[in-house]
């Protein structure tokens, strides 16, 4: 028997695996007639959308909590003023348009009905998690801290 070369071989490895790659369409072939299952079309380019970041004047939900006596009690989405302004900024909780001092009195009368209102404290009391270590965060710190406002917005 002759020794057969590198290349040989090589041809004859690919020619093998030609073969094999055949039987294996032909037997999916057979399969796909057998449990009448239609090849899944191919994508020939993945649709990539990236979220709008918002511009100034536009607002962003941004998902916050309230906690009260370290225990959360309620979810809400803070719709915020890219402007940075307090004062258009609001809370939307349970399908209503607040302001955060406003929001957070109800939701703290879900927890006690008798609550009186908390002055100024839905700016510190509302929370949200901070994607840059998922870190607890009052959303007062949207109008100090820039690089949260960015991440929150999207924008980093």
């Amino acid at each position: 028997m002759s020794a057969r070369t590198e290349e040989e071989r090589i041809a004859a490895l690919e020619a093998d695996l030609a073969d094999l790659r055949a039987d294996f369409e032909s037997f999916r072939a057979e399969i796909r007639n057998e449990i009448k299952v239609e090849p899944a079309p191919v994508e020939t380019e993945p649709k990539i959308t990236t979220p709008a970041v918002p511009t100034e004047g536009q607002q962003a939900g941004i998902p916050v909590y309230a906690v009260y006596k370290g225990e959360r009690i309620a979810n809400a989405i803070l719709q915020f003023d890219v402007s940075n302004s307090r004062r258009r900024s609001k809370v939307i909780f349970e399908g209503e348009e607040l302001g955060a001092n406003k929001a957070l009195l109800k939701a703290l009368r879900k927890v006690n009905p008798a609550r009186k209102s908390p002055s100024g404290m839905g700016w510190t009391f509302w929370k949200l998690r901070d994607p840059d270590g998922n870190k607890e965060r009052p959303i007062s710190d949207l109008r100090d801290d820039e690089g949260l406002r960015r991440r929150m917005l999207g924008m980093d």
